[in-house]
Parts: structure tokens; C-alpha cells; sequence
């Protein structure tokens, strides 16, 4: 009965069983070639069994982690263009915010009733922050417990679009 043990070559990363069948094709061409000793043929038929078998492995593994880069890119890709669409959508508020931000070379911005004009004005720039929070512009943050200061911060890619946008 064979050991199962062998069945740990499914934990091995697609490096590693690649690199397996490599030697393992190497093996069988020194012994064709004739520059080591002549292998029985049990050897060569488990040589051709591992060179098979993990090349198999090594090719399901490199497959799955380019459909998974495939997938990353396409979400990037939608992230940018969802990014692109809510920039070219803002209203003059927004714009005016983000302008002037770009203009200060700041990515953060604190809100609180003090400078936003009163608890009315606090509540209004609050309004525009949140809406401009669900377009992927910035993350809003309470600075307190009680949430009467907020942190903007402009995300990292909507910053360089910004930047891009208002400084020509």
C-alpha cells in the first residue's frame, strides 16, 4: 500500500511543483543522454509520473493565479472609471471643497460646528461630505466620540485625479 504522505505535493505552491517537474525532466534527459548510470525502469516510470503529475499541478496553479490578476484588473478598471464618472458628476460645492483642497495641496480637512458656519452649515457641509464619502472621493471620520468634528480625507486615487483635473 503506498504511503499517502505523497499527497502533501497538493500543499506545494506552483513554484515548487514546477520546479519539481523540471528535475524530474532533467533526470530523464541525463539518464536518454546517458550522463549518469541507466535508471531502472521502475525509476524512469516514476520520474515520468512526477514530471507529469506536478507539471500538471505547477500549470492548474499558474492558471488560477492569473484568473484571479485577471479579476483584480477588471475591478481596477471599474474602480477607475466609477472614480472618473463621480469626478466629471460633481456639483459646485464639491468641486468648489475639492478645488480648494487641491489648491492647499491638503488631503485632509476637519469639520466641526466652529468652522463650518454654525450647527446649520455643519449639518449642510456633513450633507456634502457623506455624499461625496458614497462616490469613493474621500472617507469621512468622526474625530470624537460624539461625531460633532469629522476628518475628510481625500482617497489616494481620487487625489492624483484631482490633481490632474484642477491644476491645468
Amino acid at each position: 500500500m503506498p504511503d499517502p504522505r505523497w499527497l502533501e505535493i497538493l500543499k506545494a505552491s506552483g513554484w515548487q511543483t514546477a520546479a519539481l517537474a523540471v528535475a524530474a525532466g532533467l533526470l530523464l534527459w541525463a539518464d536518454r543522454a546517458g550522463w549518469i548510470p541507466a535508471l531502472e525502469p521502475w525509476m524512469v516510470q516514476a520520474a515520468a509520473v512526477v514530471m507529469v503529475v506536478c507539471g500538471l499541478l505547477a500549470l492548474a496553479s499558474f492558471a488560477s493565479n492569473a484568473v484571479v490578476q485577471i479579476g483584480k484588473w477588471g475591478e481596477g478598471i471599474a474602480n477607475w472609471r466609477s472614480l472618473w464618472h463621480a469626478i466629471k458628476t460633481l456639483n459646485a460645492a464639491e468641486t468648489a471643497f475639492l478645488k480648494g483642497q487641491v489648491e492647499k495641496n491638503e488631503t485632509t480637512a476637519q469639520l466641526h460646528p466652529f468652522n463650518a458656519g454654525g450647527i446649520p452649515g455643519f449639518v449642510q457641509q456633513a450633507g456634502m461630505y457623506q455624499g461625496l464619502q458614497d462616490k469613493k472621493i474621500v472617507n469621512v471620520t468622526a474625530a470624537d466620540p460624539q461625531g460633532k468634528i469629522q476628518t475628510i480625507t481625500i482617497e489616494p486615487a481620487a487625489w492624483r485625479k484631482l490633481k490632474k483635473k484642477f491644476k491645468k
